[in-house]
């Protein structure tokens, strides 16, 4: 049963907060889900949304968020009446007209099941969810429960109400429904419509309220915020603690940033925020403060060891309606130039005589490490550390390289990073699919890039053995045993292609070091891999290197390898593990492969007449040896044995 029956009240409503605002703007699409279930036409969604937020939140507030439309399908007495109404309705204009910019490909009466949430690179063929309508009704009914739970206390309390609901609704199944359910419209999710709603609305309450019905008479910003040299801070230290300490400590400051910003704005107006990044629509009004404050609480956060860039661009809601690609791209520029004109801040010099941090080398040292041995010039010492590095030091403790050395006496260090990231965010690739950069694409491609980082590719590197130092945007730093390395390595390149809908692919360096060396050899050398493996036509590679117990490099691919090379070379791995051939002849085909293919070629086939090899591995073997990884594989083999 739904409500749409009542008489609205004359006037309008009493209740003018703003929490009572953005409350109404982010459930005013809530009851979409039940209509779609029951095969409701279109327009019906309203008098649901008025059922749900009255049984939760009460009548008054359900009317606001109920009248936000102006068309012939809506009768006029549910038309927007008071000016919190209009700014919803308002809002709503602008969030659809910049999600939804291209045209559905069918024009149906009403939704239809099965409710498909796509994904944004793709043209509608790649299903992120896929419903009937008994899981959307289950979805309402949850969604219902969590609004009601997260609800209680809202009168008494709007300001700590709107912050429950959002959260609630937030990790809600309206993450996994579509605002609309038309290919290629329904890429975009029922939460990622509501929020931007809620944001727009946010920032035109609070800069100034309701002018009119014109796009034009209003302004937004959009901040962008990026910490400076984050790579060079994490790897300021090479000891993998303090590594895996700083990590973390650049993840907590983009957390401190965002919370710094949420409070003064709002949750709803954040985009993004991950891997020491941040993307936020703002009220004009209070840009200057908020860009000040957010940075000011990301480096606090960060002790002062690294400084926050934002840049703030503005322009008017009819660009961020029909133009809004334009407006990031542009956002995207302020900020690159912005970091470009930052000076770099030389720290005041130490008296001659005072000992500097082994670690950072800029500070006093004043702690002894005495579980870490620094060699210099053959005269061994204890590390000697500052207040600031010796508290990441004591924070990252129990990492340490002897505990990922396990079957051999290998690590690896591998660097990986998304292909052209770029042309995903400024809009390339989703022109390929004739589809536009619009807010809520953006919110989720960035979220979902950030979570495959910090989550599929995480897991991943966690199965193997591995730690990750690094996860961010698309961007992985990872120590794993070296005899894993490189079906890690594969699992991660596909991992990361599957979560961008192959659109976007990831290269890789694998730096696999004695575990004796310092760990800034396996950084230093698997920096210098990723940048030959970005160098191949097309990226999409890895490359990887042998250092061995001296420090010396005894193997690197002579050219970065494609994902579908290393597959092979694995292949053949495998097929030395399992042959059953005796290492003298695996090691003499091996080390011909490389001097001289044809006499290998011949000296595989004189061992199978020979019935020293099988008929059937030597006809393998000749496969792997056509195949030129041979040689590459055996020395890896070789290296591995022992695992």
């Amino acid at each position: 049963m739904y409500f749409y029956r009542v008489d609205p009240p004359g006037g309008g409503s009493s209740l003018s907060s703003l929490e009572v605002l953005k409350t109404a703007a982010l459930l005013h699409d809530i009851g979409k889900p039940v209509s779609w279930a029951l095969g409701r036409p279109w327009s019906e969604h309203i008098y649901y949304t008025y059922d749900v937020v009255k049984s939760c939140l009460g009548e008054e507030l359900a009317w606001i968020a109920m009248r936000h439309h102006t068309g012939s399908a809506y009768p006029e007495k549910y038309h927007p009446k008071s000016a919190e109404e209009r700014i919803i309705w308002l809002a709503d204009n602008l969030s659809s007209g910049a999600d939804r910019r291209e045209m559905p490909e069918t024009g149906t009466v009403r939704p239809m099941p099965p409710f498909r949430l796509t994904h944004p690179l793709s043209q509608g063929d790649k299903d992120v969810v896929r419903l009937d309508a008994g899981e959307v009704r289950l979805c309402s009914q949850r969604i219902t429960g969590a609004l009601r739970k997260a609800a209680k206390g809202f009168k008494e309390s709007p300001v700590g109400g709107y912050l429950s609901i959002f959260k609630a609704l937030e990790n809600s199944d309206l993450t996994s429904l579509p605002a609309d359910t038309r290919a290629p419209l329904n890429d975009v999710s029922l939460w990622h419509h509501s929020k931007l709603t809620a944001a727009l609305t946010t920032c035109i309450a609070m800069d100034g309220g309701w002018k009119g019905a014109d796009p034009s008479d209003y302004t937004f910003t959009l901040l962008s915020g990026d910490g400076d040299r984050i790579s060079a801070y994490i790897q300021e230290s090479k000891r993998l603690p303090d590594l895996n300490a700083r990590s973390k400590r650049v993840k907590s400051a983009t957390s401190k940033a965002a919370e710094k910003f949420a409070g003064l704005v709002g949750p709803e107006c954040l985009l993004f925020a991950g891997g020491g990044s941040l993307l936020a629509l703002t009220p004009c009004a209070m840009a200057d403060k908020v860009s000040q404050e957010v940075a000011g609480a990301f480096e606090t956060a960060m002790y002062g060891d690294a400084s926050f860039t934002v840049s703030l661009v503005k322009d008017s809601g009819n660009n961020v309606q029909k133009l809004f690609g334009e407006v990031w791209r542009k956002a995207g520029r302020a900020l690159r130039i912005k970091k470009l004109e930052k000076t770099i801040s030389i720290p005041e010099p130490l008296e001659a005589d005072v000992s500097l941090c082994d670690a950072c080398h800029r500070r006093k040292a004043t702690y002894t490490d005495e579980e870490r041995v620094l060699s210099i010039d053959a005269a061994p010492r204890f590390e000697k550390l500052c207040d600031h590095c010796w508290m990441l030091r004591e924070a990252g403790r129990g990492v340490w390289i002897e505990s990922l050395a396990q079957k051999t006496n290998y690590i690896a260090v591998i660097k990986a990073d998304g292909d052209d990231i770029g042309l995903v965010f400024d809009g390339s690739r989703l022109e390929e699919l004739n589809k536009n950069v619009t807010p809520s694409r953006l919110s989720a491609l960035s979220s979902r890039v950030n979570e495959a980082c910090e989550n599929k590719l995480k897991t991943t590197v966690e199965s193997h053995g591995g730690e990750v130092i690094f996860a961010g945007g698309d961007d992985l730093l990872a120590i794993l045993p070296g005899e894993n390395a490189l079906d890690a390595a594969m699992e991660l390149s596909y991992a990361f292609r599957e979560a961008m809908n192959n659109r976007c692919t990831m290269s890789a360096g694998i730096a696999l070091i004695h575990k004796h060396l310092p760990i800034y050899l396996g950084l230093e050398r698997a920096q210098k891999l990723i940048s030959t493996a970005k160098r191949r036509p097309k990226k999409d590679g890895v490359a990887y290197a042998i250092v061995g117990g001296l420090g010396k490099v005894e193997r690197e691919s002579d050219s970065a390898l494609s994902w579908e090379e290393l597959d092979q070379v694995l292949g053949i791995m495998d097929f030395f593990k399992q042959s059953g051939l005796p290492g003298s002849q695996i090691r003499r085909i091996a080390k011909a492969s490389t001097d001289d293919p044809e006499e290998a070629e011949i000296w595989i086939k004189y061992l199978m007449g020979r019935e020293t090899i099988p008929w059937e591995k030597g006809e393998e073997l000749l496969i792997h040896l056509k195949s030129g990884r041979l040689s590459d594989a055996f020395r890896l083999y070789k290296l591995f044995k022992a695992g």
